[in-house]
């Protein structure tokens, strides 16, 4: 379990009434302000620390990460909330899933990435990430095509009719690229994905063959 939520902003996105940021504030909500970039990255915070949770936003970075002065632009406004500008971040926001959420005072419809973009999505970043950060990814792979095992045929329909045609010049191949170097042996990264499988009996060997069979199904 993870005690924080990426809620994925498409760059110009309207807010009917009032800003984000006025409207998680009105709800209790706290700001913490982490790091020296402008404007910060934020965690918007939600109950105590062994309860609560806090969210981040995050949208697609296009061009570079450095302003011509030389500072990090990774970060920016968007209806008054900081948003972390990600590269291929667009890619979740291809197809997403609507799953709707019931309580007591209101019904709620969420966007969620689908699968298939959410495991693109990692592959396309994993050269940039660090080290655990790759481990902790490929064990998400891992555990979504587990989840999703015995829906291997909708996955790839959705691959091929809805994800593959919205994808930019040059990302599919990136994808197969990413996923044939991280999958192709029994690497350190494949064994500490392994590791962090906390309580339960998964071999960095089985880990990878799930893997390496699985993506390849949904792909073609």
């Amino acid at each position: 379990m993870t005690r924080d939520t990426d809620v994925a902003l498409p760059d110009g996105m309207p807010v009917d009434e009032g800003t984000l940021r006025d409207r998680l504030l009105a709800r209790g909500f706290t700001e913490d302000f982490v790091g020296d970039d402008r404007p910060p990255v934020t965690h918007y915070r939600l109950g105590g620390a062994d309860a609560g949770f806090y969210a981040e936003f995050l949208t697609p970075l296009s061009g570079g990460e450095f302003r011509r002065d030389g500072t990090r632009d990774v970060t920016t406004s968007l209806s008054g909330v900081s948003a972390q500008k990600l590269r291929h971040l667009d890619v979740l926001l291809i197809a997403p899933w609507s799953v709707r959420l019931d309580s007591p005072d209101a019904t709620r419809d969420v966007m969620i990435a689908n699968p298939v973009c959410y495991i693109a999505q990692k592959l396309l970043i994993s050269g940039k990430r660090r080290p655990d950060e790759r481990a902790k990814d490929v064990l998400y792979i891992h555990d979504t095509l587990e989840l999703f095992g015995g829906s291997i045929a909708e996955l790839r329909a959705l691959w091929i009719d809805s994800v593959r045609p919205r994808l930019g010049p040059g990302v599919e191949a990136k994808i197969r690229r990413a996923s044939s170097r991280t999958f192709a042996e029994l690497t350190d990264t494949i064994r500490q994905a392994s590791l962090m499988a906390a309580g339960r009996s998964l071999s960095a060997n089985a880990l990878l063959e799930r893997c390496k069979f699985g993506w390849p199904q949904v792909l073609g």
